[in-house]
């Protein structure tokens, strides 16, 4: 979580974690979304290694574009490997779009 936390960082972008990283402290609740954390509504939410459950995805219903990064049985917009090169640069060039 630290390094994807330092990317959104240096994009200039929110990071939000699972309840599962939160409550193992892998992350601080205050980032938590989901069904019992924050709702977010972003323009573009890069989910990386998000399952899909119903608990996830009714965090980021309102996304108008999911970027799922990592294993997903879920309907992302954009699906990537979680060892595709470009993660940091799709982050960079969609960060400079917003």
């Amino acid at each position: 979580p630290s390094e994807v936390a330092q990317i959104a960082r240096e994009a200039g972008a929110a990071f939000g974690a699972t309840r599962e990283l939160c409550a193992d402290g892998s992350v601080s609740w205050s980032h938590h979304v989901g069904l019992y954390g924050r709702p977010v509504a972003p323009r573009v939410l890069i989910a990386v290694g998000v399952p899909g459950d119903f608990e996830h995805l009714t965090g980021f219903v309102k996304a108008d574009v999911v970027v799922s990064v990592g294993p997903a049985g879920w309907a992302a917009d954009v699906l990537l490997d979680a060892e595709t090169p470009a993660l940091a640069h799709l982050v960079n060039r969609v960060a400079a779009l917003l």
